[in-house]
């Protein structure tokens, strides 16, 4: 979830129970994070911009505070990341996330909201 004001954001999501986890840098979208967790195995990830012409200032400027995008769990990432080449015509580059090996189709090929796959660290 893009959002403004992380603290207030965070502070909204506790108040209807829900409880925080970490906080972390996403410098590959240009944002702070805060978990939220969501059931026994969900996350939301409330993300506030912290690159005033980054990817995440960019989409609350378009989009406003809403779903930013999908993070999904593969148990290949090599094969999802062939997978997508040869369905976008284009490689996507493997970085580093906070969850293990990621890689992401940007908004723009994906009628504006990101999804990022990734494998967790073993």
């Amino acid at each position: 979830m893009a959002v403004k004001d992380l603290n207030e954001a965070t502070k909204a999501y506790e108040a209807v129970g829900l409880m925080r986890g970490a906080r972390m840098p996403l410098p590959a979208i240009g944002a702070t994070a805060q978990e939220i967790r969501a059931g026994s195995n969900g996350t939301i990830l409330l993300m506030s911009p912290n690159e005033p012409a980054g990817v995440t200032a960019r989409f609350l400027s378009d989009r406003g505070e809403s779903a930013m995008g999908v993070s999904i769990e593969v148990q290949n990432l090599a094969k999802t990341q062939s997978v997508l080449k040869t369905g976008l015509q284009r490689d996507l580059a493997v970085y580093s996330g906070p969850y293990g090996k990621s890689l992401v189709v940007p908004g723009e090929l994906a009628a504006g909201a990101w999804i990022e796959f990734f494998e967790k660290d073993k």
